[in-house]
């Protein structure tokens, strides 16, 4: 009878731990794929920089590198988080990516080589963006939500930087219309921000993150044909460091 017992409340307590393993591998799945889509986005911008003055920006050609290096980590992340036929089929994608751009960046610049990179980069943004697909979204917690919300907001500031760089080396309206997009989403994505009730100290980080991003706003619209790479570079960043702060509290409420 006791044995019984026994058996019983470890049967429930194995099943009530079963939804909170499922949401924790929700979350690290979904924290790795808004990581890859990030690092994806930093990589070509890295090249592009290097791409648009050798000589004077040779040190974001190893910071690419650097940067590729660094998707060995969420891909394992997405290993152990799922082994769904689909998820590993996606990962294998991103393998292949990543061992082209690898290559890729040992050859000289030259157009073909641009084009190649972007292509490399938007698939790889695709195979990351479709890992969200297999998730179930109701599950996450309002943290869980905000702190991917603002992973997004670090990728957009990123996507942006890319088709402006884009814009600078080959200004064309596509391109123009593919940054002015990316503005769009990263306005609507900091009117949700501006709608969550912070602490006092977050507001702050919030309130800079914000000022910031109007200053960067301002040079995404100015003409490619001026010289900028270096203040828009900074300026982003600046943005992103206040956007992983806010990241950063929500990652510990988890």
């Amino acid at each position: 009878m006791h044995r019984f017992i026994l058996y019983t409340l470890l049967f429930y307590l194995f099943t009530s731990l079963l939804p909170a393993a499922s949401i924790r591998s929700q979350v690290s799945l979904l924290e790795a794929s808004e990581n890859l889509k990030l690092k994806s986005q930093q990589i070509v911008v890295h090249y592009l920089v290097y791409h648009s003055n050798p000589k004077k920006f040779f040190y974001e050609k190893e910071t690419a590198i650097q940067n590729l290096e660094g998707l060995d980590r969420e891909f394992e992340r997405i290993d152990r988080s799922t082994k769904e036929e689909e998820s590993q089929s996606i990962l294998m994608v991103l393998n292949e990516n990543r061992t082209n751009i690898q290559e890729l960046l040992k050859k000289p610049v030259n157009d073909e080589n641009l084009e190649t990179i972007l292509q490399l980069s938007d698939t790889m943004l695709e195979s990351a963006s479709s890992l969200t697909k297999l998730l179930d979204f109701e599950l996450l917690s309002e943290e869980a939500k905000m702190l991917i919300h603002l992973k997004n907001i670090s990728f957009l500031i990123e996507n942006m930087t890319k088709y402006y760089m884009v814009n600078h080396l080959q200004a064309n309206q596509k391109n123009s219309e593919k940054l002015n997009h990316a503005i769009s989403k990263m306005t609507h994505a900091l009117l949700v921000l501006n709608d969550y009730n912070f602490n006092r100290k977050n507001s702050i980080v919030l309130t800079q993150l914000n000022s910031y991003w109007e200053i960067l706003k301002s040079y995404y619209q100015k003409d490619p044909k001026l010289k900028m790479e270096n203040i828009v570079l900074l300026t982003s960043r600046e943005v992103q460091k206040y956007a992983f702060l806010l990241e950063k509290y929500h990652s510990k409420e988890q």
